[in-house]
């Protein structure tokens, strides 16, 4: 495993995704960071949140408005897990994706953008083989064109500071200084 990849995992497990609705743990997970351009990149980027999702919600199961863990799930009636595998989030995390850059880029006129039925018809077979409830993709959808998923670069530099001192002293190292500059300093 290269060093890269190490970092990623090591960064991705840092998320709690236990508990919450799609929709909000691909926000929360895109809110840290800047997606790149490079589709190669966004790949290892969502493989990973897949991975993670999956782990903390393979026994989700949908009721009309609401996903919950199965054993929570109302009587003793067996509901369909939500998601078959970890491939049909990776495939609905990219959807979703696609679907938020088309609903909230104003390049696109209104009469181009994605209709509700279009998503819906896009991810038709990702899960195991099968489609999501209806209800599930509508409610999705509902929620990313209403709800731009987005960044504050702002909180996300404050809230990955590290207090960590640097080689030769120095102070806390952040994503605000710029360690060139700072490797510099230490060897002037």
């Amino acid at each position: 495993k290269n060093w890269n990849s190490a970092i990623l995992e090591s960064f991705v497990e840092l998320f709690d995704f236990d508990g919450l609705d799609f929709d909000a743990a691909l926000r929360r997970y895109l809110s840290k960071f800047r997606l790149p351009g490079e589709a190669q990149k966004i790949d290892r980027l969502m493989e990973k949140f897949a991975n993670r999702y999956y782990a903390q919600n393979s026994k989700r199961v949908w009721l009309e408005g609401s996903s919950q863990e199965a054993s929570s799930a109302a009587g003793n009636v067996e509901y369909p897990l939500l998601f078959a595998d970890k491939d049909s989030i990776y495939v609905l995390a990219f959807s979703v994706i696609m679907l938020n850059t088309d609903a909230h880029n104003s390049a696109i006129k209104k009469a181009n953008k994605m209709t509700k039925a279009q998503f819906i018809r896009n991810v038709s077979g990702i899960n195991g083989g099968h489609d999501f409830p209806s209800s599930f993709l509508s409610e999705l959808y509902d929620k990313i064109v209403n709800h731009e998923i987005k960044m504050d670069a702002a909180d996300v530099l404050e809230e990955f500071e590290v207090a960590s001192p640097r080689v030769g002293g120095g102070g806390p190292v952040s994503p605000h200084s710029n360690p060139a500059s700072a490797r510099n300093e230490e060897f002037s």
